[in-house]
């Protein structure tokens, strides 16, 4: 059997553009040859030009990829265009997250090692315009293929501008001051054949746009799109020049900052030797100094000095005297420290200078760096003051404040000693560095920075300039969309004016069928407005007067209370009115009409309305008081002789008049229980039209709840044994007192018990159980039967419903017993329902008032 032959559907992909394909392709043609030329080492192709900024390999493997998508799509082959497309956005945009996170992801050089000393920081990686590029061009192809929607022709122009302007920028860079205008120290810059193919690509793409944009009534003119691309170009020009007036401005502002922070830092810890000279000033001039009040001494100092975490006394040999605290310098130096011969050389320049000698930075056996502070000790007992600073709480004391959170380090040679927390570490982004000594008793020691200056592409405070007019070139290109989309929305709005217009006559004619009509009444004003059919239904449509006056004119006093009540509690409860109203129509006849209506607004403010409908049900009441009469006068016509009928098949079923012969006891036995239905099905009826008409009386108590469910199941264990059903009883209802009729409240049950019994096969259990659901008593009958229905279940309570109502069903009944069993129990202020039972079977549940205080 032959395949059927498979239908391209032209609105998954553009049409076929053979120029669109040549220019793509092309491209792709001269990307694999860079990509040749890498392997091979030809330097005028990689370059064009000696000293011009190469084609890197990636991205001539970028252009290869996105050439053979835009060529693919304009063959009308889209699930190769996306595939390739999918490929080079992906390298396009991983190379330029490589740029904004500072992260390195080990794609640069992943095929292709470069040869070519580039004045680059990232060898072999692409241009962050050209990754910007190459995600773009992606993202056009997946547009396009997405679908041929308008929108996505819009947006996909937006995007092929951007390509363009990136490519432009690069190209006017080379023409006027041979680099392009985006780039930065480090970074690579777009190659000029780089931008020639992106450019050609851009171009390309546009062509593949053009018939979807033309689908619009006014496409917008090449020449405004280049306008767009001009604006693009000259913003980058002026961005340019900016941006380096900023450089230099930043950068002088940076070195005077750290200039502050090196002055604040030497003036801090010149400061700090102040303490250990008045501490040596006041040794004794003969004798040895008690080690007592050395210990005092050195206890306070220890508590007022930020970063000071031990103290030690050596005498000139090098022998330690005592600590403070105990084993606190051994822990964090060692036993000896004038052992090292750069600690030896520190003491004996402190013994000759007689000032206090700062230490290089050391590793403290506890960890991390700290400071040691040898201050001589003259007179009878000689020696040395030797402190031990922990640098991290001294610096946290000291610049915390300033430098926790900027890009500054403070370095001792080229050792960091501590820097920000920002992302332009020093330690982790090595480069060319502002450094400003700190001078003083902090030889050795500076302050360093990465140059501040503005990024290839920013979003500072300095490029404001740059963001308002690419901005606003882009918002002249959305604003000339807009108002040619605005004309396709005129034309839809003419198209959904006159789909309205006719569902408008379709209801119109459909209310002048069905004799419905449209009212709407206004507080504010008491103002009642109606369409032509509610004149009709009232018979003023001849009649000049308002709406108000012709419905005054039509009813009654009372009928006219009853409206303004019902609107009253409308406005105050539940927001819907329903009336059946009789009125005598302005032509003499009388009608009988059903008004529903819905509050709209907020109830609260003066502009509230009531918005309805009135139909006219005067065909429908007949009909009704005509049932009703007939099911009275069927019920009780039938009632007399079928209770003597019952009465004599019982009276010679009992055998009293004669012994009753065997073979006639079957035929007494159907007769009787087809008297019985007879009667139940007159009882029903009965019962319905007296609920129905008003006529039953309620008679509503306090009732002990589990007293009623054991008379109910006393009542009905009789049937059910017949049956070989069991009962099962929970006992949670012993202590509730509910409000309700108590022969009614026990029709109920024994219609539910009943029915559950009915339609459960023999051996099941049919359980009834109570519980407290807020301020009603919840009962529940459960069986293991099989179930309802879905698609009966609408019709549950409904009069003369069965869900078998054939002629052969298993289960007898007159469809009227849960109709009266829900009209009982909202009677009593209470609720019905039903729910399919898990693992099989029905709950039938309803709710009556509790008394209160009874749970």
């Amino acid at each position: 059997m032959p395949s059927s032959p498979t239908v391209r559907d032209s609105s998954t992909h553009p049409d076929r553009d053979p120029a669109a394909a040549l220019v793509a392709l092309a491209v792709a043609a001269c990307a694999a040859l860079v990509m040749l030329a890498w392997k091979l080492r030809l330097d005028a192709v990689i370059q064009v030009l000696p000293g011009l900024t190469p084609m890197q390999f990636n991205t001539a493997l970028g252009l290869l990829l996105s050439g053979s998508a835009i060529g693919a799509l304009a063959m009308a082959r889209p699930r190769t265009a996306v595939a390739l497309a999918l490929v080079a956005g992906s390298i396009g945009l991983a190379s330029s997250l490589q740029y904004a996170t500072g992260n390195d992801l080990g794609i640069d050089q992943l095929l292709h090692r470069s040869h070519l000393a580039q004045a680059t920081s990232h060898p072999g990686r692409m241009s962050p315009p050209t990754g910007v590029a190459l995600f773009l061009l992606g993202c056009v192809v997946v547009l396009l293929v997405s679908g041929r929607g308008e929108q996505r022709a819009v947006l996909a122009s937006l995007l092929v501008s951007l390509v363009l302007a990136l490519a432009g920028s690069a190209l006017l860079g080379y023409a006027l001051i041979g680099t392009p205008l985006l780039g930065g120290p480090g970074v690579t810059l777009m190659a000029v054949n780089t931008a020639l193919l992106l450019a050609l690509l851009a171009v390309a793409v546009r062509r593949l746009l053009r018939p979807r944009l033309s689908a619009a009534e006014s496409p917008p003119p090449l020449a405004i799109e280049l306008l767009v691309v001009s604006l693009l170009i000259g913003s980058l020009l002026l961005w340019r020049e900016l941006g380096e007036e900023e450089r230099q401005s930043a950068e002088a502002l940076q070195r005077a900052e750290l200039e502050w922070l090196s002055a604040r830092l030497r003036s801090n810890f010149n400061a700090f030797d102040r303490p250990l000279r008045r501490m040596v000033e006041r040794a004794p001039d003969t004798g040895p100094w008690p080690e007592p009040a050395w210990r005092l001494d050195a206890r306070l100092l220890l508590r007022d000095v930020a970063g000071l975490v031990s103290l030690q006394f050596l005498d000139r040999e090098g022998r330690v005297r005592w600590v403070e605290p105990e084993d606190g310098t051994r822990a964090l130096i060692g036993t000896r420290p004038n052992v090292d011969p750069q600690r030896r050389a520190l003491l004996e320049r402190a013994a000759d200078s007689g000032e206090v000698v700062l230490s290089p930075p050391i590793e403290l056996l506890q960890g991390g760096l700290g400071l040691l502070l040898f201050a001589p000790v003259p007179g009878d007992d000689p020696g040395f003051l030797v402190g031990v600073l922990r640098l991290a709480d001294r610096l946290e004391t000291v610049i915390e404040a300033s430098l926790r959170h900027t890009g500054v380090a403070v370095l001792y040679g080229d050792q960091v000693i501590f820097e920000g927390e920002d992302h332009r570490r020093v330690s982790s982004r090595p480069g060319a560095l502002l450094r400003v000594p700190i001078g003083g008793d902090l030889e050795g020691w500076s302050l360093v920075a990465h140059p501040a200056g503005v990024p290839a592409i920013s979003l500072r405070l300095a490029d404001l300039t740059l963001a308002i007019a690419v901005g606003a070139s882009l918002l002249v290109q959305l604003a000339l969309f807009w108002w040619w989309a605005g004309l396709r929305r005129a034309r839809d709005l003419r198209a959904v004016g006159e789909a309205l217009a006719e569902a408008n006559r379709r209801t119109a004619m459909a209310t002048q069928v069905a004799r419905i009509g449209i009212w709407e009444w206004r507080r504010e004003r008491n103002e009642l407005i109606w369409d032509a059919q509610c004149r009709e239904l009232f018979g003023a449509t001849e009649d000049g007067r308002a709406p108000i006056e012709v419905l005054r004119a039509c009813l009654d006093g009372d009928a006219q209370r009853e409206i303004a009540r019902g609107l009253r509690r409308a406005v105050a409860g539940d927001g819907v009115v329903q009336l059946d109203l009789a009125i005598r129509r302005l032509d003499g006849t009388q009608a009988d009409l059903h008004l529903t209506g819905r509050v709209i607004g907020e109830r609260s403010r003066r502009q509230l309305r009531v918005l309805g409908v009135v139909m006219d049900v005067t065909e429908r009441q007949r009909l009704e008081r005509l049932k009703s009469a007939f099911v009275s006068t069927v019920s009780h016509e039938l009632r007399t002789p079928l209770t003597a009928i019952s009465g004599s098949l019982a009276l010679i079923d009992s055998g009293r008049l004669a012994e009753v012969p065997e073979p006639l006891r079957p035929l007494l036995r159907v007769s009787r229980e087809n008297s019985d239905r007879l009667t139940l099905l007159i009882n029903d009826l009965l019962d319905m039209e007296q609920l129905t008409q008003g006529g039953i009386q309620l008679s509503p108590r306090e009732l002990d709840l589990s007293a009623e469910l054991d008379r109910a199941l006393a009542l009905n264990r009789s049937y059910a044994e017949a049956l070989d059903v069991r009962f099962s009883a929970a006992r949670g209802a012993a202590a509730m007192a509910v409000i309700a009729d108590p022969d009614r409240l026990q029709q109920v049950l024994s219609n539910l018990l009943s029915n559950a019994c009915k339609f459960s096969s023999p051996g099941q259990t049919v359980e009834i159980s109570a519980g407290a659901e807020g301020a009603f008593a919840r009962i529940e009958v459960l069986d293991r039967g099989s179930g309802v229905p879905e698609a009966f279940r609408n019709r549950l309570f409904s009069r003369f419903s069965q869900a078998d109502a054939s002629d052969s069903r298993r289960h007898s009944g007159t469809g009227l017993g849960l109709s009266i069993c829900r009209e009982l129990v909202e009677r009593m202020g209470g609720t019905i329902g039903y729910a399919p039972r898990g693992g099989g079977g029905s709950v039938f549940w309803f709710t009556v008032p509790l008394v209160p205080g009874s749970r």
